[in-house]
């Protein structure tokens, strides 16, 4: 039986939920200026770092409340959603940042490394049990973004009969879309595949080939690719990784060349042993190219960015300052964030 205390939050998350339902455009206005609003927060003093860092991570959490609220109304299928393992995922890569600067304000240095191991300890066990289950490449992020406006809106409609009128009305408007005209078409007599005069290119760019078929289905559905012995070793050292170079960091110093060398190693040998996208599925590949784009990020972190690459940045940047007029109100701000940037979220255990 529902207590007089819970009543009142029982009845909020029920309007909560409704209200979600019912304005998906203006819950999205709100996650963006949230959002916006963590950008635009001074980060000079310690305090104000922490605080900024706190409005991105209630952003970023909001967005995954909501998307979860949309996902469940519209009945999406998704067996990433719906996993406990992939939400808890999902929630600590959402304030994994705030907690270790709040730690750094609170207790220095040394609680600050003890939360980035045990946060990192968290991570790679619930990431071996993602492994185990379903052996397959994990996706970052563990908990995907719902694509409101492609998705959502076939589906609300599809299950719309179940909802609150004002949720009918809204999801009956989103849905007023204009239909693009077919791009071909067949004959009747001989069957053969004639493209329409709606869709002929230019003659310039024209193929005289037959139009393809637009695909029904989207590749993101696809089963995951399961993974051989080979693969999942290179799964489990990308895994490993952020543990290793904690460890060498620890073994050695954070400007030294070998933790830095040693996680580079493990990255490059991990995506070696996974192989080749071109036998995954669409996701898949999208997050093997993803970690291809992240080494690049090696660039920006130390020892390499101290030693090599912050005079070369400084000295564009300055240069531009200079020489571009107006493009002094963009960089100087961003040069007096840059370090602390590079310090908080350029870490090489970032996954």
């Amino acid at each position: 039986m529902m207590t007089n205390m819970t009543k009142p939050v029982y009845e909020f998350w029920e309007k909560y939920k409704r209200y979600v339902v019912q304005n998906p455009d203006k819950v999205g206005h709100a996650e963006s200026f949230i959002r916006v609003a963590s950008y635009l927060s001074p980060g000079s003093s310690q305090f104000a770092s922490v605080f900024s860092e706190l409005v991105s991570t209630a952003s970023s959490l909001v967005t995954l409340l909501n998307d979860a609220i949309l996902r469940k109304a519209a009945h999406i299928p998704d067996g990433t959603s719906k996993s406990s393992i992939h939400m808890w995922l999902g929630i600590i890569d959402c304030v994994e940042v705030f907690l270790e600067i709040s730690a750094m304000a609170a207790g220095g240095d040394t609680v600050r490394w003890l939360f980035v191991f045990v946060l990192n300890i968290i991570k790679a066990c619930l990431r071996f049990m993602c492994l185990l289950r379903s052996n397959s490449i994990s996706i970052d992020p563990a908990v995907p973004s719902l694509k409101r406006d492609r998705i959502l809106k076939a589906k609300l409609v599809e299950h719309s009969e179940n909802m609150p009128e004002g949720a009918r009305e809204v999801i009956s408007n989103l849905t007023r879309e204009p239909v693009a005209p077919p791009t071909s078409f067949v004959l009747g007599t001989s069957g053969r595949v004639v493209r329409s005069l709606a869709a002929t290119p230019p003659l310039s760019q024209r193929t005289w080939k037959v139009p393809a078929e637009e695909q029904k289905k989207s590749d993101d559905n696809a089963a995951a690719t399961p993974l051989n012995a080979t693969q999942r070793l290179g799964e489990s050292l990308g895994i490993l990784r952020p543990l290793i170079h904690l460890f060498a960091m620890y073994r050695n110093s954070q400007q030294s060349w070998r933790p830095w060398m040693l996680a580079a190693g493990v990255d490059l040998t991990s995506m070696c042993l996974v192989g080749s996208p071109e036998k995954f599925n669409a996701q898949e590949r999208k997050e093997l190219k993803r970690r291809t784009y992240m080494m690049l990020l090696y660039m920006l972190r130390s020892p390499f960015y101290d030693k090599i690459a912050k005079s070369y940045i400084w000295s564009i940047l300055g240069s531009v300052s200079n020489n571009v007029p107006l493009s002094r109100l963009a960089i100087g701000p961003l040069l007096d964030y840059l370090p602390w940037w590079q310090r908080t979220y350029f870490y090489v255990w970032m996954s």
